[in-house]
């Protein structure tokens, strides 16, 4: 006579491992369950009630985690960050919202390479149905595609979504310069030949604007091909950074 003392099953994988190792050495063994004496004759009535209330847990099983959680879904990506452009040492932010059921578990990768969680570079947050990827201090060598990655285990295979990052370089600036006539007290003696004086606001230094013939920071050079000027009349001048203007 066997026996019956082991714990019932309560998960659908207990279950299974419960009717893949007990039932079959019940076969034509005496079987002494639920307070009573059977004999199980290679699929008696015993053995049959014992299928049967191993069904019956394992649909009431089933139902149970489905009414809890919800049925059970292949994962899906229902939105991710569109193409994004962005000045070289900004940051980027890439958002993926995903669902399924159970929640699925979400992986990075950049031109099909997974992303490392390199604290210095990269921060990944997870959460239940969205992922974030930072991207911090971005170079031009962070263009490229950027892929969200679910998976879950209704189902082994995994879904994607990408989107495509692209790092520029910050244009090139001159700064623009703005000039006023000298004050009193250098608006005569600071040029000289008949030179206008100039002061430039955005470094404080004074310039000159040379009369026909004279070039020089002051004016001080004469062209010796030039006649002795006979007027004040000012000329076009090119401006010499931080070192005034020469004609």
């Amino acid at each position: 006579m066997l026996l019956l003392s082991v714990a019932v099953p309560t998960t659908t994988s207990e279950i299974d491992r419960f009717q893949s190792i007990f039932i079959p050495v019940w076969a034509g063994e005496e079987i002494c369950w639920n307070g009573h004496q059977h004999k199980s004759d290679n699929g008696g009535s015993v053995l049959n009630q014992l299928l049967d209330h191993l069904d019956n847990l394992r649909s009431n099983t089933s139902m149970s985690y489905e009414h809890a959680t919800g049925p059970r879904t292949r994962p899906a990506i229902h939105f991710i960050t569109p193409n994004v452009t962005r000045v070289e040492g900004k940051r980027v932010r890439l958002v993926c919202k995903v669902g399924g059921q159970p929640p699925p578990k979400v992986a990075w990768f950049k031109d099909k390479r997974l992303i490392n969680r390199n604290a210095t570079k990269y921060a990944q947050v997870h959460l239940k149905k969205r992922s974030e990827l930072i991207i911090f201090n971005t170079s031009t060598t962070d263009t490229g595609e950027y892929e969200c990655r679910a998976k879950n285990r209704y189902n082994n295979s995994s879904v994607f979504n990408s989107t495509h990052v692209k790092i520029t370089l910050p244009k090139s600036t001159i700064p623009a310069i703005y000039w006023r006539p000298c004050a009193d007290s250098h608006r005569n003696d600071f040029c000289h030949n008949g030179g206008t004086c100039l002061e430039i606001d955005s470094i404080g230094e004074l310039a000159c604007s040379c009369a026909d013939g004279f070039s020089g920071h002051r004016c001080e050079n004469k062209h010796s091909n030039f006649p002795p000027a006979s007027s004040n009349k000012q000329q076009d001048c090119t401006s010499q950074r931080y070192a005034g203007y020469y004609c």
